[in-house]
């Protein structure tokens, strides 16, 4: 039987617990999702959350396609737009810009897991029945796919991905310069070097492209 010393030993404990489990159900807080994110609970908050995150994100984007330098304020920046991107990918899961956005960031962050991760999932959303994916979103898709498996040591797969997005679109310039980074490692130099002068032609003067043809000229001497 129990005694009342025993009661006394119990009865803080167990007031302890009825304490904070009455602080969690009158909490109003939003139960965080698995991945820690803070959870959107409807779609005027989604419309701004993208909306906003966007219009930061966008020239930082833009830089980093024409190779130009991204300061550290422009990286902490993206560090919050990855998060939102992230976050507003929990709300609505099958559509797959955001999946791009976030990988988008996370590569010009050179975090590759992370890019990795957010891309092949857009892609695999690209297969959905129905979904909202366009081809040139596919193919931006690829593309940084592609940088991703260069960064990774898998050249192979890195110029299949951008072979595949200039399937998509034949003119874009970025996806050239993907295409001829993987030529390089691969020592596929005359096929390289067409596709850095079609890059060039396509888009004078981007950074990316004369770096990699500078490279590709200190490394063979011509």
């Amino acid at each position: 039987m129990q005694t009342n010393e025993g009661w006394k030993r119990w009865s803080i404990p167990v007031g302890i617990v009825v304490a904070l489990v009455m602080v969690l159900l009158l909490s109003n807080r939003d139960v965080p999702t698995p991945t820690g994110l803070p959870r959107i609970m409807d779609l005027d908050t989604y419309r701004r959350d993208l909306n906003n995150a966007s219009q930061i994100a966008a020239p930082i984007f833009a830089k980093y396609d024409d190779g130009a330098e991204i300061s550290e304020s422009e990286r902490a920046d993206l560090r919050k737009c990855a998060q939102v991107f992230d976050t507003v990918s929990t709300f609505l899961p099958a559509k797959s810009g955001s999946f791009l956005d976030a990988g988008r960031c996370y590569v010009i962050l050179e975090d590759w897991e992370s890019a990795e991760q957010r891309l092949q999932q857009c892609l695999n959303n690209s297969t959905l029945k129905d979904s909202d994916f366009s081809p040139k979103g596919v193919g931006d898709a690829k593309r940084l796919m592609s940088v991703v498996r260069n960064q990774q040591g898998r050249f192979e797969d890195a110029y299949r991905l951008a072979d595949e997005a200039l399937k998509i679109d034949p003119s874009d310039a970025s996806s050239l310069v993907a295409r001829a980074s993987a030529e390089v490692q691969l020592k596929h130099i005359p096929a390289a070097r067409v596709d850095i002068a079609k890059s060039l032609q396509l888009w004078p003067g981007n950074k990316r492209a004369l770096q990699l043809q500078q490279l590709l000229e200190t490394a063979t001497g011509k």
